[in-house]
Parts: structure tokens; C-alpha cells; sequence
């Protein structure tokens, strides 16, 4: 009957490194021990109890007790530093290591014990030791492409790739998708704002007219791909609004009838508040990012809870290995190398925040102000969602309480069911950046500066790269080359902000370029007004270009 309870002690064993690695991700170990002590303890006397063999405590010696005690303490220990390992480490490391405690007990019994110990047993605990070590030791890899970074761009480059038989690795330091991703508001549109003004005047029409080409081109792929996926794919109006500037929206429509689109500028949209008007672009669309990649994501080579905390050369440096790759494609939201590319002047981030109600009005359409610290509306299945309180990450700015103070007038009788933030990438001239990371660097590629429009952004960067990659040629990938000129009144502000914070004298320092970080009290954090790098309160990286978490005093 034993051999049951030994089967039965592996596999609850087991199962609890997976919820201990679940349950302690944001609690300290020492904590979360504790709790499951005392959890453990209350399971154990209710088992006396229901057995019936209280009684069996009056017949236990002294010399029993003592060694009840110190085994007592030395599981107590043994929990202490597995659940602190669990918290540190990689679970398919700490758990072979804890398990490879069989060989001490082995020995320990031939010793104290004189349990007997066979030519077989010294070959299995030697096996066992072997087994253990090839778990733990690092191990390097190859391959022709590596991704690095698990949201949206990064998948589907990962599967234009897979379609066209590259061999690839996607590496992603956390689950895929657990980052910006999950947090968008997930429009598809190639209505951005109202940019196409402004890349007439800061270009030509040329460019005006190659950029629309592209993000059409975006969103006609998602359209293409989501109908056989369950993703919750709907055709919905986009609109930019403008509460107070009409010459704004005239501008822009005036802009696109120049290159060749037709938009209509409304008087009234449904919104409780008035409006100057809005530019709608009609039969745009919406969806569920997070059904849609899972649906996506289901064949493809990703490692997860894979952190490259490094490239040299070629080469990139994780926390369980070497990867090795002919090419490097860099999707991790804001580029994490400062050797090329310049992307720490090139770049800023702006953090806004959403809250999604119950019982409020469906305003069918999506609707965008033009203002970037203005809000947005969208529905999703009975919510309204509305984005807001936006800011200059590392800035003060509104956050859920300007929301919800909205929400409170214009939607009393509304319930808010969500609440979350999201963070973007701005360019300095709001086109991205999609194709090689520097003019040096003739094998690495990077996709950023989305500037709020990740969606399309996203498809945009997989069609680009995925095209380099394969030695394809799209007519409008030169507009989004990271290599043109950064002479743009942006690149001041940024400036003048990294070296006011590198200047500005602070305990907490960034661990990316040093800037000095400002606290967050709307959602306890560190953040970085250089860069927007982010850190929870214990030091722990949120968000990059750091790659690095806080020293801790």
C-alpha cells in the first residue's frame, strides 16, 4: 500500500511548485511560507481528528518529541528557502535541485540508519545526480531568426515567419502578451489621430500617401486573418473628435482629400459633452487582441519566462542560456540596446488609463480625441470603455480618478467593473520605427514608437520585417526607417528632460541611464520621466528599456 501514498506524495508535490510559483509572484516568500504553514497545520489536526488517533500523542517519548522537533524545524527551513528560490529562480531549476534532496537521503540512511545500499541504488543516485545537473545547466541554442519580445508585433512576426519557413526562436521574459498588449483598447484603424496633416507638412505627399498605403495594408491583413478566428472581430466607425479646434478637423480632412481618401467631417457624434466635430473614417474595426494571439500563437517556437538581459554580437544572453542567431529582430516595446540606434533621445513613453463600465451608453462607433491627453470611447460586449488621464510617464497626469470623476457626471448610473493603464512609445514625428535598428547594425531590426496606434503598428512591423527577413521589398518600408533624420523640435523636449533627471539628485536612480525616478502614487510605482522605464515598490522592473531591477538598500 505504500508504493500509493509514495505516488500520491510525488504528485501533490508537484502540483505544488506550480501554484507556489502562482501564488508568490507578488507576495513575499517569507510571507506566503507562513501562510501555507498555517494552512498546513490546520489540514494536519483536522486529519487527527477525523481519524480518531488524538490519543496517540500520550504515547510519544521524549527522544521521539525531539526528533518530531528538529525534523519539525528542519522542514520549516527547507520551505523557507524552496519558496524563496521559487520566487528568485527558474521553477524547472529550483524544482530539480529540491528533489535531488533523494541522494542525501540515501546516504544519510546508509549512515545513521544502516538501511542497506546495493551496486544498483549507487548507479540510480548517481543517475539521478547526472539527471539533475543536465536540468540546471544552462543550455546554448541556434537559430536562424530570434525575436525578442512576446507581445503583438513580435507574434505575428514569429508567424509571417513560420509561414515562410525561417527558423526562428521568439524569447519573451514573462507569458507572451502580459504586457501592453493585454492592456490596449484594440482598435484597428489607419485613422491615427490626425497625423496625416502633420506628415504632409513635416514631409510630402508622397510620404503622406505611402503611409496611409501601409496601415491600409495593416488593417486589411487583420481583417483577412480574423475571419477564421473567434476573436470578437466587429466593423465599427472610427472618429477623431476635437472639443473646441473645427480648424483642426478641416485641416485634416482637407489633408486627405489631397492624397486620394475620403473622410466625412460630422457635426454631432454621441458623446455626453459638446464637440467641435469630428473626421470619421467609416468601416474601421475592433476586436479581442488576446483571442485573436491565442488563436495565432498556438504553433509557434516561443520561449517564455526567457529574460535577455544582453545581446554581444550575435549572441544573446538569458537567464538559462545562450541563443545564437544569424538575425535579431528587437519587439520589446522600447528598445532596450543604447549602442545604436539612439533610441533613448528618439523615444519617449506616455502612460493613459482606462475603466470599463457596466450600464452605460453603447455609443457605436470608436471615438478618439485629438488631444492626446484627451479621452476615447470605445464598447466592448456590455462595457464602455473610456481612456483617459494621460500623461508623460514619470508626470503628473490625471489618472483613474479624472475618469472616473467623468464617469460620475455624464454616466451616474454606471458600475465600474475594470480598471487598467497602458503605456506607449511616442516617436519624435509620429511615424514609427520598423526595420534596422541602426545604419550599423545590418542584422538587427527593431519596431517601436508605435504612438498609440499598436494595432495596425503592430501587423504593420511583422509585414515589414517579416519581408526583410525573407528578401521581399514593400514600396513603403523606407518611410518607416529607424535611420532617418531626428532633426524634429521633439528631440529638444526630450533632451531636456533626460538631462534635467540625470541631474536632478535622487536615492532612486534608473537602472537604464541613471535618470532619477519619480514616485507614482496613482499606481505605486517608480517611474522614469527619461524613458519610462518602471518599478514596483520593491525595486522589480514593470516596464523597459531597463533590464535591470532596483538595488535595494
Amino acid at each position: 500500500m505504500w508504493i500509493f501514498y509514495a505516488i500520491g506524495s510525488s504528485f501533490f508535490a508537484g502540483i505544488t511548485a506550480i501554484l507556489a510559483k502562482c501564488g508568490i509572484k507578488k507576495t513575499d516568500s517569507n510571507v506566503a511560507t507562513a501562510i501555507r504553514t498555517v494552512v498546513v497545520l490546520l489540514f494536519s489536526w483536522l486529519m487527527v481528528l477525523i481519524t480518531g488517533t488524538w490519543g496517540g500523542i500520550r504515547q510519544i517519548d521524549g527522544r521521539t518529541l525531539l526528533f518530531l522537533i528538529l525534523s519539525g524545524l528542519a522542514t520549516g527551513a527547507s520551505w523557507l528557502c524552496y519558496f524563496h528560490a521559487l520566487q528568485k529562480g527558474d521553477i524547472n531549476k529550483v524544482v530539480p535541485i529540491d528533489k535531488s534532496s533523494t541522494v542525501l537521503s540515501i546516504l544519510l540512511a546508509f549512515i545513521f540508519l544502516h538501511e542497506g545500499i546495493s551496486g544498483k541504488k549507487i548507479i540510480f543516485v548517481l543517475l539521478i545526480g547526472i539527471g539533475t545537473m543536465m536540468m540546471i545547466t544552462k543550455k546554448d541554442i541556434k537559430t536562424d531568426v530570434l525575436i525578442i519580445g512576446g507581445g503583438i508585433a513580435g507574434i505575428l512576426t514569429a508567424y509571417f515567419l513560420q509561414q515562410n519557413g525561417i527558423n526562428y526562436i521568439l524569447a519573451e521574459k514573462e507569458k507572451i502578451c502580459s504586457g501592453v498588449t493585454q492592456n490596449t483598447t484594440a482598435k484597428i484603424t489607419f485613422q491615427h489621430g490626425l497625423n496625416y496633416q502633420k506628415i504632409l507638412k513635416s514631409f510630402n505627399k508622397e510620404t503622406a500617401q505611402l503611409y496611409l498605403q501601409a496601415n491600409k495594408a495593416a488593417f486589411d491583413k487583420y481583417a483577412q486573418l480574423c475571419k477564421n478566428i473567434e476573436c470578437g472581430y466587429e466593423i465599427k466607425d472610427n472618429f477623431v473628435y476635437s472639443v473646441n479646434d473645427r480648424q483642426k478637423l478641416e485641416n485634416e480632412i482637407s489633408a486627405l482629400d489631397k492624397i486620394g481618401y475620403k473622410a466625412k467631417l460630422c457635426n454631432d457624434i454621441p458623446l455626453p459633452f459638446k464637440t467641435a466635430g469630428a473626421v470619421r473614417f467609416s468601416d474601421q474595426a475592433q476586436f479581442n487582441p488576446l483571442r485573436f494571439i491565442s488563436a495565432i500563437a498556438k504553433d509557434l517556437n516561443i520561449f517564455e519566462n526567457t529574460f535577455i538581459r544582453e545581446l554581444n554580437g550575435k549572441t544573446a544572453i538569458t537567464n538559462s542560456g545562450k541563443i545564437t542567431a544569424d538575425k535579431i529582430i528587437i519587439t520589446t516595446h522600447f528598445p532596450f540596446i543604447n549602442k545604436h540606434g539612439s533610441y533613448f533621445l528618439k523615444l519617449y513613453q506616455h502612460r493613459s488609463y482606462v475603466i470599463a463600465l457596466e450600464n452605460a451608453q453603447n455609443v457605436n462607433g470608436m471615438y478618439v480625441d485629438e488631444n492626446h491627453t484627451g479621452m476615447s470611447f470605445r464598447n466592448y460586449e456590455d462595457f464602455l470603455l473610456i481612456g483617459g488621464g494621460g500623461h508623460r510617464t514619470g508626470k503628473q497626469g490625471g489618472g483613474w480618478s479624472e475618469l472616473r470623476s467623468f464617469a460620475d457626471k455624464f454616466y451616474p448610473d454606471s458600475r465600474e467593473k475594470y480598471y487598467w493603464a497602458a503605456q506607449d512609445c511616442m516617436s519624435l514625428d509620429g511615424i514609427p520605427y520598423i526595420g534596422h535598428y541602426s545604419k550599423n547594425t545590418p542584422d538587427l531590426y527593431t519596431a517601436s514608437g508605435f504612438n498609440k496606434w499598436g494595432m495596425t503598428g503592430a501587423m504593420l512591423s511583422a509585414m515589414i520585417l517579416s519581408d526583410i527577413i525573407t528578401d521581399k521589398k514593400k514600396d513603403f518600408a523606407e518611410i518607416f526607417s529607424p535611420s532617418r533624420s531626428i532633426l524634429k523640435p521633439q528631440l529638444l523636449i526630450n533632451g531636456f528632460e533626460a538631462i534635467k533627471n540625470l541631474m536632478t539628485f535622487s536615492k532612486k536612480r534608473c537602472t537604464h541611464m541613471g535618470c532619477a525616478l519619480k514616485w507614482n502614487s496613482v499606481e505605486h510605482s517608480w517611474d522614469c520621466p527619461c524613458h519610462g522605464s518602471r518599478f514596483s515598490e520593491k525595486g522589480e522592473i514593470l516596464d523597459n528599456p531597463a533590464n535591470k531591477n532596483l538595488e535595494q538598500p
